[in-house]
């Protein structure tokens, strides 16, 4: 008989002639462990050990009786990840995340706003292939840094200090009223006071 520990990855029971059969699958093991018709007293993410040797069939078997949940293993938590380091390292990321998506934005406008540029012949080009690269790839890289800076300062301006409120407002409102103001003129339709 071996000892064996591990994490359950999951229980299996499956109906073989009439009887429910159980199985034992720990993580990073390949193996299945049997335990024939008893139902061990585990779930999945336990850590278990168990005493098991290798049946007539090949199959590792369990002896169910052996099977000790080890319950202080599941209750470790890594020092300083309680519930408020948890949230603050998720906040973090968050954080990372969004300044990453912002670049992202910022990069991509830079670049569109390049291309209208040198469409429209507003910068005037080097003759030589090499530095003309170098002349785009500066006016991008320095659009970009200017958007992106923009990007942390948008929020922050107010449109009046009485309300507290921003700089943003709702183009979607902007639009709707336009909407409705040539809608009105194409049908002709009058407001009723």
């Amino acid at each position: 008989m071996g000892n064996i520990t591990g994490k359950v990855r999951f229980l299996n029971e499956k109906n073989f002639n009439g009887k429910l059969l159980y199985s034992i699958k720990l993580a990073d093991d390949e193996s299945f462990y049997s335990c024939g018709t008893m139902r061990p007293n585990v779930a999945q993410g336990d850590y278990i050990s168990f005493e098991a040797k290798e049946g007539n069939n090949g199959r590792m078997q369990v002896d169910v009786k052996s099977i000790k949940v080890n319950r202080a293993k599941q209750e470790v938590v890594t020092p300083g990840m309680g519930r408020d380091a948890y949230w603050d390292k998720k906040a973090q990321t968050d954080q990372n995340r969004q300044a990453t998506i912002e670049y992202q934005a910022a990069r991509n406008s830079a670049i569109a706003a390049a291309g209208v540029i040198l469409n429209a012949g507003a910068l005037k080009l080097p003759a030589k292939d090499a530095d003309m690269y170098g002349v785009v790839i500066g006016l991008i890289n320095d659009l970009t840094m200017k958007y992106f800076e923009e990007t942390k300062t948008l929020g922050a301006k107010k449109n009046n200090e009485s309300e507290g409120g921003t700089r943003f407002f709702d183009q979607s409102s902007l639009y709707h009223f336009q909407a409705q103001k040539i809608f009105k003129k194409v049908i002709g339709l009058q407001k009723i006071s």
